[in-house]
């Protein structure tokens, strides 16, 4: 009983230890708020307050297909990871 116990409570160490995995969704730019920081797709979700910490590409534009890395929890976006331009918008 007692090495139960303690492969139990070593399971819920290394289970605290290891890094929440990071969501990701691959979308094409319909408008970019650098004011409010906000990227807007075309399936119409959104991302906002996108913080300064996270570089977003400074020639991100209308049109670009993205990758957005965040870690989510039950309604919406903890924290931002990375956001990446994916496909260029040929158009200029």
């Amino acid at each position: 009983m007692t090495s139960r116990a303690i492969f139990v409570t070593a399971a819920l160490l290394v289970a605290g230890i290891v890094p929440a995995s990071a969501d990701s969704v691959t979308g094409v730019v319909t408008q970019w708020n650098k004011v409010t920081r906000t990227i807007t797709l075309d399936d119409k979700s959104q991302f906002m307050s996108i913080p300064k910490e996270v570089a977003v590409p400074d020639d991100l534009q209308d049109g670009d297909e993205i990758a957005v890395e965040y870690e989510a929890f039950e309604d919406g976006v903890d924290s931002y990871v990375s956001i990446k331009i994916v496909n260029k918008n040929k158009k200029s």
